[in-house]
């Protein structure tokens, strides 16, 4: 009779043992997914980020030398015909059209140019690559 309690016994730590362990590693397996996660997004740096790292970097008279050749740029590109160039410049956002979702997303919008002249641009920012433009 003893040793029938010492096996039912054993065969319960057994289990405890048992649960226990698939406890355990369903905890490390949660904080595992998680570390990763957290080192994938505290090592991600969007060129949004970039941007204004370097404008807070750079004195004014470079970034008006900036704008103004980004301005010259735009107007270059309008008299040439081109488009899907890169270009830095600013202005005021006149209009918040719709977003475009077929094919690559796009955040569209028109900005005036802070040149003097009435010029204005469509921007159609790439949401697939880069973070939505907040606060336009």
């Amino acid at each position: 009779m003893m040793a029938n309690k010492a096996n039912k016994a054993n065969k319960a730590n057994k289990a405890n043992i048992g649960i226990g362990a698939v406890i355990v590693l369903m905890v490390a397996a949660y904080l595992g997914l998680d570390l990763s996660e957290s080192k994938q997004q505290t090592n991600t740096f969007t060129p949004v980020q970039e941007a204004t790292e370097q404008h807070k970097q750079q004195p004014d008279r470079a970034n008006i030398n900036t704008v103004d050749t980004g301005i010259a740029r735009i107007q270059q590109a309008y008299q040439q015909r081109q488009s899907d160039i890169q270009v830095q410049g600013a202005g005021e956002v006149i209009a918040i059209l719709k977003d475009d979702n077929e094919g690559s997303r796009h955040q569209k919008f028109i900005l005036e140019l802070n040149n003097g002249n009435t010029h204005t641009v469509l921007i159609a920012h790439n949401i697939d690559l880069a973070p939505r433009i907040s606060n336009v």
